[in-house]
């Protein structure tokens, strides 16, 4: 009787552990290139969310690459911005 109780409660215990709320994660990746394809190195590439009261940062690489990991799901702005180009802005 006592193993049986023993039993149920590891699987209850089990169960509960699979039913807290599961909060995912989004990514952001990209290039910034010109009208030649030639790589933005340094462009200033931000990401807000105002609603969530979040804003990150960060430069392009040497290929012109960038990446945001694990953003809270939600909408987003994308604004990229470097010395001799016009300021680029995505909503959503």
């Amino acid at each position: 009787m006592k193993r049986n109780l023993l039993v149920g409660f590891v699987v209850l215990l089990l169960a509960a552990a699979c039913a807290w709320p599961q909060t995912g994660t989004t990514s952001v990746r990209g290039a910034v290139t010109d009208k030649t394809g030639a790589a933005i190195v340094g462009a200033k590439v931000s990401v807000i969310n105002a609603a969530q009261g979040l804003q990150r940062e960060t430069a392009t690489d040497g290929t012109g690459g960038y990446e945001f990991l694990s953003l809270p799901p939600g909408s987003y702005v994308l604004t990229i911005e470097t010395k001799g180009f016009r300021k680029f802005e995505q909503k959503n």
